[in-house]
């Protein structure tokens, strides 16, 4: 039986190949108007009745350089066209995805992607404690795992203060608390100048919010990732829900 042969010749770019020959186009009309040229002038020294032959020769290139100049017009006209118009599909198929990807996210419900609160790993702050109380490394760092990145923050009530990410934790631990004489805790993050304010980057929306409405959201609130879903949306009120950056990649995905 006969063995399929496996090729490795990949497919010629097209583009490439348009390049290639408008190129040669131009270069080969360079070269026989300036073959022409010298070859006429050589001849005019040489022959007899050298005017004759130049009134001749000048006809000559009168008819071929207009033919010349005509090829290497359409040829780089056909080219530049090209290119203009991919350029062109490009940029309006890249404005109809985001036009599609924002009506997608309008007729999303924020609640059908939603985190429920019942399943979603948290620290309470509550029975007396206070931000103080919490330790990062103990409490904090030891709920990170393959599924849980980032770890909300709840007051007695349910609401939401704060969302930690393990990045944020990690680099707070390595640089800023590494030479601290005693175990940091979460009110030493919180009060921190730059890492704090990542902590508390969260916005707030009612549970009757689209998907359009978290994304919007987010940008409002400087480096937010984390909206969560309360019945009005109040900072104050207990969570229904969490949406995150990575739920709404995930629907644009799709």
């Amino acid at each position: 039986m006969a063995e399929q042969v496996a090729t490795n010749a990949l497919p010629l770019d097209r583009g490439e190949v348009a390049r290639t020959i408008a190129l040669w186009v131009v270069i080969g009309s360079v070269v026989c108007v300036a073959s022409a040229s010298a070859l006429g002038l050589l001849l005019s020294l040489w022959v007899d009745k050298a005017n004759d032959f130049v009134s001749k020769w000048k006809e000559l290139m009168g008819v071929l350089l207009p033919v010349l100049g005509t090829w290497v017009g359409t040829v780089l006209a056909f080219y530049f066209s090209k290119e203009n118009f991919d350029a062109a599909n490009r940029s309006v198929r890249a404005m109809v995805n985001q036009i599609s990807a924002g009506d997608q996210l309008k007729a999303i419900s924020a609640k059908e992607v939603m985190i429920p609160e019942k399943s979603i790993t948290a620290i309470e702050v509550n029975g007396g404690k206070t931000d103080r109380d919490i330790d990062l490394g103990k409490d904090i760092l030891s709920l990170f795992n393959d599924k849980v990145t980032r770890v909300p923050i709840q007051a007695a009530n349910g609401a939401v203060k704060y969302v930690v990410h393990e990045s944020t934790l990690h680099k707070y631990l390595c640089t800023v608390a590494a030479g601290a004489p005693t175990s940091p805790t979460l009110e030493d993050l919180a009060n921190d100048g730059s890492l704090g304010k990542m902590i508390k980057a969260v916005a707030f929306l009612p549970e009757s919010a689209t998907l359009a409405d978290v994304q919007e959201a987010m940008k409002k609130v400087d480096r937010c990732q984390d909206v969560f879903l309360t019945q009005t949306g109040g900072a104050n009120e207990p969570i229904i829900g969490w949406v995150t950056n990575a739920d709404i990649a995930k629907q644009v995905a799709v």
